[in-house]
């Protein structure tokens, strides 16, 4: 399969994706700043989903641009990928109708926690495909899941800091891999 092919599949279902989650938003019943005020948890958790989403189609289309060809470890643990950010509608519609509850925070966590790890084994399966990638695609990811760790624990004793947690994790991937960025600066 071509490296095109695979990325044009991904924009594809992260679309999907971002389409369901704005679906299982509910219309506005009072409609006042009252009303708005009264779906905040919806809002918020449908927010921070969404912010994942985008942030993780921005760094794979990072990724993906010094990537030469796919393997079949690369198709797969992409498409493992894609499977726990399909999830994302699921477990944002939990927690916003249990906001602070234990067990949908930690469910949300556990998602974030698989998705992490899943993006760890697509970047292990992209640098073995291709050799080249490694200088160019550093190791935040490790980082990344051992802060998720530590929001599981925190989320055990303070719910409500389940999804918060998530969304300041992926703050750290707002700015993609910086050696991408600089390649292709320095190609202009």
């Amino acid at each position: 399969m071509s490296k095109g092919r695979m990325e044009a599949f991904t924009d594809a279902v992260i679309a999907i994706i971002m389409t369901i989650l704005v679906l299982e938003l509910q219309p506005l019943t009072d409609l006042s700043f009252h009303g708005l005020w009264e779906i905040r948890t919806e809002l918020l958790a449908y927010f921070f989903s969404f912010f994942i989403l985008v942030v993780t189609w921005n760094n794979h289309h990072h990724m993906f641009q010094v990537v030469k060809s796919v393997s079949t470890p690369v198709l797969w643990t992409n498409s493992i990928l894609l499977f726990w950010l399909s999830l994302f509608p699921f477990v944002t519609a939990t927690v916003d109708a249990n906001w602070e509850s234990r067990f949908a925070e930690l469910m949300y966590v556990f998602i974030y926690l698989m998705y992490n790890i899943s993006w760890v084994l697509l970047r292990v399966a992209v640098v073995r495909a291709n050799p080249s990638t490694r200088e160019y695609i550093g190791r935040k990811d490790l980082l990344t899941t051992a802060w998720v760790i530590v929001v599981i624990g925190i989320t055990w004793f303070i719910p409500e800091a389940g999804v918060i947690g998530c969304f300041i994790i992926t703050i750290i991937w707002i700015l993609p891999y910086k050696n991408v960025e600089k390649l292709f600066n320095e190609r202009k």
